[in-house]
């Protein structure tokens, strides 16, 4: 009798196994299927961050060249392209 019980036991664990195992399978391949959503997502998600960044840094661009004109330009800078001018229009290659 108890030898009945046990082999019942033992089918109802295998039972319990094979659900758990068929469980873990329909996970995977909901996984699987799901990589390409996930992929075409972080494509996109990457192709607009670089387009905003890419938008940002020129309005930003824009707003400190039109600060550095309100301000009468950067003789520093001015002065060095004039010197860097010359010395190319002297200089031989």
């Amino acid at each position: 009798m108890e030898e009945k019980q046990q082999e019942v036991s033992g089918r109802q664990d295998l039972a319990k196994i094979q659900q758990t195992a068929e469980k873990i399978l329909l996970e995977i391949h909901k996984g699987n299927s799901t990589n390409k959503q996930q992929m075409a997502k972080s494509f996109f998600m990457g192709v607009f961050y670089a387009l905003g960044a890419t938008i940002g840094f020129a309005i930003l661009l824009a707003v400190l060249t039109f600060g550095v004109k309100l301000l009468g330009g950067l003789p520093v800078v001015g002065n060095w392209f004039v010197h860097f001018g010359k010395y190319l229009h002297t200089s031989s290659f």
